[in-house]
């Protein structure tokens, strides 16, 4: 493979914390399914992620979700809900994400990597009932690495079509 970045190299995410989801297997007909997957994060109820799509060890999209990554289908064996319920389920079949699994279609080797954003709870008390409000970052963090690609490269990954 070409030469690649250091801010593109995934080698440098991972070691932030970035786990490997699994391995994407891109259809003719642009559907697509997961394979050497990690079942615990990808069917994790957790719902603050940042994801990398690389392909290769080259990163070619920076995502992130308030979603959880994957919601188990129970009509195909370790693959998530084919929908926009998950952030992994748009990717199989949903038309939001059409533009990059079509960028993608004539490739191998294309990898889901995440880290799972830390969600903080803070109990706040208003009109003598107490309630509980939730923080996540993980908007925050896909705009800090996004600008530092910009920052240290020039450019963004090739799939993003914009920086937020």
């Amino acid at each position: 493979m070409d030469n690649i970045h250091p801010v593109f190299n995934i080698d440098n995410y991972i070691c932030d914390g970035f786990q490997h989801v699994a391995d994407v297997v891109c259809h003719p007909n642009l559907e697509w399914s997961f394979c050497r997957a990690n079942l615990d994060l990808l069917f994790s109820p957790h719902d603050s992620n940042v994801y990398l799509i690389t392909q290769g060890k080259r990163l070619v999209r920076i995502g992130e979700t308030g979603l959880p990554l994957g919601i188990r289908h129970s009509g195909e064996l370790n693959q998530p809900v084919p929908n926009s319920s998950c952030r992994l389920g748009g990717y199989r079949r949903g038309t939001s994400m059409l533009f990059v699994r079509e960028a993608l279609k004539d490739f191998t080797d294309v990898s889901i990597w995440a880290m799972q954003c830390e969600i903080k709870e803070q109990r706040v008390t208003i009109g003598g009932r107490e309630r509980i409000f939730k923080s996540t970052y993980h908007k925050a963090l896909e705009k800090f690495l996004l600008e530092k690609c910009i920052n240290l490269s020039g450019s963004i990954p090739p799939l993003n079509p914009i920086t937020k």
